[in-house]
């Protein structure tokens, strides 16, 4: 990993070759997005990575009920928006459908993501569609398939669980996993910004081995 110093076009050459990651990050025919919400498109602060699904609803009703459609101010405590990951909406999956799947433990929590995702990815995620567990995503994204006519293939599932994207791809849907996506975007970032032959490239990230965010926080493991 880099981690800072002198890049030039020759390092990231090679880099590239010893890595073998393509410039391209979305698979050619993708015309379907499925992104996971939580830990994907939002981050938890450290704290609050294991929530209590009572609490957090009890929260969203108390907001909701001194002001209608405010329940996403919950989660606004919980965490943030992924950086790179909203990089990789805004100009990698630009032109492509993009939706949230998403499993809820209840149907409360469900109105307060897309208020959320409508107000920190405006625009970019045309719906959020919620699920009874983890592992009816497969069978969610089957059905929302085969109503827009489209071949598993022409899906792509982002989520951070390694199971949920092994079963995508067996099932025969494209999938990666949000730190993959997470880690194509910085190096894509990197060799964007690398230096002519010779110069000495900006420090891009601090002195650890993780990509940062322009605040310096460690992108894989959000400071609070």
């Amino acid at each position: 990993m880099f981690t800072s110093g002198w890049l030039t076009e020759d390092t990231i050459r090679q880099g590239e070759e010893n890595m073998v990651i393509s410039k391209e990050i979305v698979p050619v025919g993708t015309k379907l997005i499925f992104f996971d919400y939580d830990d994907t498109l939002f981050v938890h602060y450290a704290a609050n990575r294991f929530g209590d699904d009572d609490k957090i609803m009890r929260a969203i009703l108390s907001e909701e009920a001194i002001l209608p459609g405010s329940g996403y101010r919950v989660y606004e405590n919980l965490g943030v928006a992924n950086p790179l990951i909203k990089q990789f909406v805004e100009e990698d999956a630009k032109n492509i459908d993009k939706l949230c799947i998403t499993w809820v433990a209840d149907s409360i929590m469900l109105p307060p993501k897309k208020q959320w995702l409508d107000k920190y990815y405006p625009g970019l995620i045309s719906d959020v569609v919620g699920t009874s567990s983890p592992s009816r995503k497969i069978q969610t994204m089957r059905l929302i398939a085969e109503s827009r006519k489209l071949r598993p293939s022409e899906c792509l599932i982002i989520d951070d669980k390694y199971d949920t994207v092994a079963q995508a791809i067996e099932a025969g849907y494209r999938g990666m996993t949000t730190v993959e996506v997470m880690t194509r975007k910085y190096y894509q970032d990197i060799i964007k910004s690398a230096p002519k032959k010779g110069k000495r490239a900006p420090t891009i990230i601090g002195r650890g081995s993780s990509p940062r965010s322009r605040t310096g926080c460690d992108i894989f493991t959000l400071c609070t």
